[in-house]
């Protein structure tokens, strides 16, 4: 009886084993894209084609790339690494004699080079992480703005067209500036041409540190900000242009301020807001009191420094004016402040996230019930990390 016994419960956990098996073969995840390039990589965990959810890879060593996943409903996925485009686990070993899988298509852009700085910077930083996602190579025009300004990558291809990809298959994101399409990443194999607005954080996150290599300033615009920085640190702080911003107690926070066209009736009309000095005093009052025990400097930039001047001069914290710099200057010494408050524009949005620090925005941009509202996702537009004031 007892060997019947036996033999039930070793066949039953047979039977378990197996279903576990079988279930965990049917339940195994694939991974839409399965490129190894360079620095930074996007997954999607989907059974079926369905979307589970997003993962963004925290490390890569030695050719090993870790993704973490925001949900676990197809099983534990960490450390499953990339081949032949399903999760599946193979050594440390095997993945650093892999190469890399070669592009076969292209994508650029429908470029408005007439747009600001901040506009071609979101066409350029999206298309890094739509071109990653779908493992494309990327085509610009040689004759594009933000080239004189950035470094940029020696890797992208330069075009002597101003629109490179005019006879390309044509992909348009939306007819809204800031809202967020995930379906871009699963183009079809083409040369295509991405159309539309994309000012949404989420197009590059899993390729942030790409695109902050491909935003270093030229060496001029750096020697420009590091200078005005002392300088400023000097006179205002009386801290030596010799001694090294990290030998200070000091930080630096970079406030801009756009008003010009932002604030004309028509741009008012559509649900800009205009400057709002209660707003910064309240920025500037959440900095004293997270950062107590620092020397605080804040530093202006602005398209309008006349105001500026006459309505954000408060003699109870330490500012400086940063005058007479052209505008790629201006985003140079903000990218160099340790963090930022903004105002209006994608100008203002990118000086802050070149930061890398803290980023405090205005809570009432866009005006509710505006036209401008209705385009606007604030948690597309705003990195979650940022804050509202």
């Amino acid at each position: 009886m007892r060997k019947t016994k036996n033999k039930l419960k070793t066949l039953m956990i047979l039977a378990t084993m197996s279903l576990m098996i079988q279930i965990h073969l049917f339940l195994k995840p694939f991974v839409n894209n399965y490129q190894i390039n360079n620095i930074n990589y996007y997954f999607y965990q989907t059974i079926n084609n369905n979307l589970i959810s997003e993962g963004n890879v925290l490390e890569q060593d030695r050719g090993v790339v870790t993704a973490r996943f925001s949900s676990n409903e197809a099983g534990d996925v960490d450390n499953r690494y990339i081949k032949s485009g399903i999760a599946s686990e193979f050594s440390a070993t095997q993945a650093e004699n892999r190469s890399p899988i070669k592009p076969q298509f292209k994508i650029s852009a429908k470029w408005n080079t007439h747009n600001g700085i901040g506009n071609l910077m979101f066409q350029y930083a999206t298309l890094i992480g739509i071109a990653r996602a779908n493992n494309m190579r990327i085509v610009i025009p040689r004759t594009l703005p933000i080239r004189h300004i950035f470094k940029l990558s020696n890797e992208i291809e330069l075009s002597d067209s101003g629109r490179p990809g005019v006879h390309w298959k044509q992909y348009r994101t939306g007819w809204i500036c800031c809202f967020f399409t995930r379906q871009v990443f699963h183009l079809s194999q083409n040369n295509t041409e991405i159309r539309g607005y994309r000012q949404s954080w989420k197009y590059f996150q899993s390729a942030n540190v790409e695109v902050r290599e491909h935003f270093q300033f030229h060496e001029s615009f750096i020697k420009v900000a590091k200078e005005t920085i002392k300088k400023a640190l000097h006179d205002k702080l009386q801290i030596s242009k010799e001694t090294p911003r990290s030998e200070s107690n000091a930080i630096v926070v970079g406030i801009h301020v756009r008003r010009t066209n932002m604030v004309s009736p028509a741009s008012l009309s559509k649900g800009q807001v205009d400057t709002n000095t209660t707003y910064i005093k309240n920025a500037m009052k959440w900095f004293s009191k997270n950062y107590p025990k620092n020397e605080i400097l804040f530093i202006v930039c602005s398209d309008d420094m006349k105001w500026s001047l006459d309505h954000l001069n408060f003699s109870n914290y330490k500012m400086y004016f940063a005058r007479g710099n052209k505008d790629y200057e201006d985003m140079a010494i903000l990218s160099e402040c340790d963090h930022m408050i903004t105002t209006l524009g994608t100008f203002s949005w990118w000086s802050a996230w070149l930061t890398g620090g803290d980023v405090i925005y205005d809570a009432t941009w866009p005006r509710a019930g505006s036209v401008l509202d209705r385009g606007v996702n604030r948690t597309n537009y705003f990195p979650p990390n940022w804050i509202a004031i």
